[in-house]
């Protein structure tokens, strides 16, 4: 199973063939915008946590296991 587990670049792309997000993947990152792919079906807790410059967040496909903390500490500006 390939997983994201933790990035912090600004223009992140999720590998082909991962099928979950992990614990914080993006944590404190200067992400600005991401297209979660059709592949991806789970996405843990805090994965956006403090991402202050995250704008948009494309889903292509229904997530069927998310975390009610995925966007913890984060206020859109």
């Amino acid at each position: 199973m390939a997983d994201v587990d933790r990035c912090l670049m600004c223009g992140s792309v999720i590998p082909e063939g991962a099928i979950a997000i992990g614990y914080g993947a993006f944590d404190s990152s200067g992400l600005q915008s991401i297209t979660i792919p059709e592949n991806i079906t789970s996405m843990e807790n805090r994965v956006f946590n403090n991402c202050v410059f995250l704008q948009e967040v494309e889903f292509l496909n229904e997530i069927t296991n998310i975390t009610d903390g995925m966007f913890y500490n984060y206020a859109p500006g």
